[in-house]
């Protein structure tokens, strides 16, 4: 029998696990891959409810969806596919004795496990880049707002998470490394870009973790994605960059697909 697989999404700051641009949201994070591992003849679950917080208290919420739901009391075998800060929270419910005698395996895209340096670009936006900070108020995404969300996540923060959560003993556990350059970052994610280059000015990342900080435990990849199309969502002007996304997408989730069956094996 096949795993379930356990889906958790990063954090967008609305706490509403949607992705949003502005006024318009385009679909529920988890959408792309529940339809990748269900043609895949996966049992599928994605973490609701996560909000937005400290890691504990998303931690928390997360643990409190999978009791409530059921799903630690199904005889199938757990894996999880975490993308952005859900592979943090996915490293601390594999360390739960509730659920590490069912986890078979941990598989992380996008995570910043070294720290996301983002939440400096995001922190010091209003003094450092006032006008992108206008131009995002203006287009619904109020930055100054969100400041206390950011703080839970500077790369002190994470850096203390890493501490308290080593790679668990027996556990598969591999980082999917995503890279994108030039015209493979879709549009959204340009300017973010252009600031994380000010402070790390020769990294590669997904437009919004870089590489490095992506690296927890086994790497394979890279895989040529930005941090949206990680999710399945391209927002690439040209069309060929679109369909070389969407292949790149497609090769990200038949990985884990095949790690999830190895590590089940």
């Amino acid at each position: 029998m096949k795993p379930t697989i356990v889906y958790i999404h990063g954090l967008n700051t609305y706490g509403d696990g949607l992705v949003h641009l502005g006024p318009f949201i385009f679909g529920a994070m988890k959408d792309k891959w529940e339809l990748a591992m269900r043609a895949q003849g996966f049992d599928f679950v994605s973490v609701r409810g996560i909000g937005y917080g400290t890691l504990e208290e998303q931690t928390e919420r997360a643990f409190t969806f999978l009791r409530d739901e059921g799903v630690l009391e199904k005889k199938r075998d757990l894996v999880f596919a975490c993308h952005s800060l859900g592979g943090l929270i996915g490293r601390a419910l594999v360390a739960r004795p509730e659920i590490r005698e069912r986890a078979k395996g941990l598989f992380t895209f996008g995570t910043p496990h070294g720290g996301a340096h983002v939440t400096d670009v995001a922190l010091t936006l209003g003094e450092k880049a006032p006008l992108l900070q206008k131009l995002l108020k203006i287009t619904g995404y109020d930055v100054a707002a969100r400041r206390d969300t950011f703080a839970n996540f500077t790369r002190e923060v994470i850096a203390d998470f890493d501490r308290r959560h080593p790679v668990p003993e027996g556990l598969r556990c591999v980082s999917l490394l995503c890279e994108a350059r030039g015209l493979e970052i879709g549009w959204p994610l340009v300017a973010v870009y252009s600031r994380l280059k000010t402070i790390v000015p020769d990294a590669l990342g997904d437009g919004f973790i870089l590489s490095s900080s992506q690296r927890w435990c086994e790497t394979m990849g890279p895989f040529a994605l930005d941090h949206f199309a990680e999710m399945g969502f391209f927002f690439h002007i040209s069309p060929l960059n679109r369909a070389r996304a969407k292949r790149e997408f497609d090769r990200l989730t038949s990985t884990v697909a095949k790690l999830a069956l190895e590590a089940t094996a």
